[in-house]
């Protein structure tokens, strides 16, 4: 959270919000939608699928996550994957609402 915060001074970024809180309690409980979501849960730990189906409700319209994964990336209902790759052992995707 501090490097975050951080790299946003530097960036000026004035319209950023940083929320430091449970991941899997905010998206249950939070209404605020995003334009972009960053999604990188530590591999193996089973938080990715469960928070998968829980980004479509916090995605603008046109709005994005990006998700890294130890295995390859399959979009969850009410989301589609518009790119997806590898990187060494990482898999990467751009998901969007439907």
């Amino acid at each position: 959270l501090a490097a975050l915060r951080e790299n946003a001074a530097k960036l000026q970024a004035a319209r950023l919000t940083l929320v430091q809180d449970d991941g899997l309690a905010w998206l249950r409980h939070a209404h605020d939608v995003y334009d972009v979501i960053f999604l990188d849960p530590p591999f193996q730990s089973g938080l990715l699928e469960k928070a998968l189906p829980l980004l479509a409700a916090h995605l603008s319209a046109e709005g994005v996550a990006y998700v890294e994964s130890g295995e390859s990336l399959i979009a969850p209902e009410g989301l589609q994957l518009i790119r997806n790759g590898r990187a060494g052992k990482v898999y990467y995707g751009l998901l969007q609402r439907l």
